[in-house]
């Protein structure tokens, strides 16, 4: 009897687990992906309803209304999704931003009868229309708030030029920022842009005087339809502007706009979907839970940006969050702090002597080449005691350089040691969420990494001078471009830069050195995303040149060099004219490496710029037409 009712038991949780059904979640977003707004929105809904763990089916859909613009369209989306949904049950829908409201106001009883709604991303909204299962996110606009700080940090101000598109969006924010700014109508005039094309409106924006500011909303769309990309307006208006331009997206920031009280898209994600949990796990009627006005923002600035137009960040409010700003050392862990300058003084000042020490062997090296030069105008006077000087000499070189690979070697093991013990630190204070511990020990992290570069650098430069006779075998150019681009996208990727390849049909073969050339051909595409800015473009091209060489390219769309800095590029501890956009660090020797490496390969190097059009860096080998095996035999 008692194992029968445990098999009962057992038999009816069995049932009752094959008979529950996930909740499933429909995402209705009223624009595309990838799309930023779209993109955070959708994480912060993800990370609150964390659907493997709760079982949730979530299904996000894309509306797309600020690229197709039918009259029919929303009805045959309406037919789309009755087609695709009747038959698969929706226990909540969350509709973002106003064209999926709109939608779900109209076409919500035909498509999706009875479903509970929650809406976000929108800045209004009539509650005499909302429907019984209708609640939701209104985001908290502060055109008010941004124009009180501008106006804090540019008295003089006379003039607010409001840029916006003419959709649904864009109309929705410039009213919103008219009815918000009554109170600044006699200290300021405002004065908003008319249906203009993005070329027109630039032109517009490059003609504002001082005393003008620009507060940007949204603008997605021209006045004929037209989608625009993401950063795109905000980008080319920040190019031309003489004036501020102020902002309320937190997104946009970074892209050229000084700062404002921002909007985050990933809160409202985050809020509208706790309401939703309210309604699929606690049962509430939607009609029961009150429209949220978020107020999640934040004042938000870009200290670059302030910098260019020298306005102070001093009169920033204290809870502002200000990027690009340098960061002084915390005043908290102050034993901690202490140990982590003393380890690094420590190390910089071995890698000081370092450098001093490659500085004396390159005087010696023109000691050197002074007294060869004197040698054959003195042979007959001078001989023996040239030629003892000259053994001195290449005796001091070789000892400098065996001293520099041994130091540098032995560097790397201290710095091991305090790369790992940092992480520990770090992950400590994050696990026990002391944030201030965690950027200090991130701090040594980095200046640690900066080190680690400079050695291996200095390590770099021993072994090629002491490099007679690399061996050389048949190398695919095609092939040793992308696997050496492969190592590249995180960084490319970090800084919002683009890696085109332009491979060579005919895939050209040449003898080189596999591991030698991938050190060359890293230094040149890490010195071309060094000096990009964010959002160019860095190409990496292979060619058979007049049958004879094969000829790998990396060109930049970066600040070009001048005639002085191309005098003495490829020389060592040389710095350029033009810095690397995020302060990237440089020892100098990079270059000096690229060329040594290129011609004991066999190979040459040389560089075609000009200031404010890129560089383009150019490697030729001896083209190989087929692994002959009297050739091969002759190089390894």
């Amino acid at each position: 009897m008692r194992h029968l009712l445990l098999f009962l038991l057992i038999l009816g949780a069995t049932f009752n687990g094959a008979l529950a059904q996930p909740k499933r979640v429909l995402l209705l977003h009223s624009d595309h992906s990838p799309m930023v707004w779209a993109d955070d929105i959708t994480q912060g809904v993800i990370d609150v309803l964390t659907p493997r763990q709760r079982g949730i089916d979530l299904v996000v859909e894309f509306m797309d209304s600020k690229r197709v613009f039918r009259p029919d369209y929303l009805d045959q989306l309406a037919i789309l999704y009755q087609n695709k949904y009747q038959t698969r049950h929706l226990d909540l829908i969350i509709a973002v931003d106003r064209a999926a409201l709109d939608f779900l106001r109209e076409h919500g009883d035909q498509v999706f009868a009875g479903v509970p709604v929650v809406f976000c991303g929108i800045n209004e909204y009539d509650s005499e229309r909302l429907k019984a299962n209708f609640t939701g996110v209104v985001e908290g606009l502060f055109p008010l708030e941004t124009l009180e700080l501008a106006l804090k940090l540019m008295p003089q101000t006379r003039e607010v030029y409001v840029v916006h598109d003419f959709g649904l969006s864009g109309l929705g924010w410039a009213k919103a920022i008219k009815e918000k700014t009554n109170s600044l109508r006699g200290q300021v005039q405002f004065r908003y842009n008319p249906p203009l094309a993005l070329e027109a409106l630039e032109k517009e924006v490059a003609q504002l005087k001082p005393g003008t500011i620009v507060l940007f909303s949204v603008y997605s769309q021209g006045p004929a339809g037209q989608f625009i990309l993401d950063f795109e307006a905000i980008n080319r208006l920040s190019g031309v502007a003489k004036v501020p331009i102020y902002g309320m997206l937190d997104y946009n920031l970074g892209q050229g706009i000084a700062g404002g009280v921002m909007i985050n898209g990933y809160t409202q994600g985050t809020e509208a979907a706790k309401l939703g949990l309210k309604i699929i796990e606690e049962g509430i009627n939607p009609g029961q839970i009150p429209v949220v006005h978020s107020s999640a923002n934040r004042p938000m600035f870009d200290f670059g940006v302030l910098q260019y137009f020298n306005l102070s960040d001093k009169l920033l409010p204290s809870n502002s969050l200000v990027i690009n700003r340098p960061v002084s050392f915390f005043k908290d862990n102050k034993e901690l702090l202490l140990v982590g300058l003393a380890i690094i003084a420590l190390e910089a000042t071995i890698i000081l002597w370092l450098i001093w020490a490659l500085r004396a062997r390159a005087q010696a090296e023109k000691a050197l080449e002074t007294n060869q030069a004197q040698l054959e105008e003195l042979v007959t006077l001078r001989t023996e005691a040239l030629l003892k000087s000259n053994r001195d000499l290449e005796l001091l070189n070789q000892e400098k350089s065996e001293f520099l690979g041994v130091a540098a070697h032995d560097l790397k093991s201290p710095l091991g040691g305090i790369r790992g013990f940092s992480e520990l630190i770090y992950d400590e204070a994050n696990n026990q969420g002391l944030t201030e511990l965690a950027t200090f020990s991130q701090y040594i992290l980095d200046a640690s990494g900066k080190m680690l570069g400079l050695i291996d650098n200095l390590l770099d430069v021993s072994k090629v001078e002491t490099l007679l006779a690399p061996k050389l075998e048949l190398l695919s150019a095609n092939q040793i471009v992308r696997e050496g681009v492969e190592s590249f996208g995180p960084q490319a990727l970090l800084k919002n830069l683009e890696i085109r390849l332009d491979l060579a049909d005919e895939n050209p073969l040449f003898f080189s050195n596999r591991h030698w050339l991938a050190e060359v051909l890293g230094n040149l595409v890490s010195n071309a995303l060094k000096f990009s800015q964010s959002g160019k473009k860095v190409f990496i091209s292979t060619r058979l040149e007049a049958g004879q060489w094969t000829r790998i390219a990396v060109r930049d769309q970066g600040p070009g060099l001048t005639k002085k800095d191309m005098e003495k590029l490829f020389e060592k501890f040389q710095r350029l004219s033009a810095q690397p956009t995020q302060g990237e660090a440089s020892t100098g020797l990079g270059l000096y490496i690229v060329k040594k490496i290129t011609e004991q390969m066999g190979g040459r190097v040389w560089c075609e710029s000009e200031p404010g059009r890129g560089a383009e860096f150019i490697l030729e080998f001896p083209s190989a037409k087929s692994e002959e095996p009297s050739l091969k035999a002759d190089r390894a």
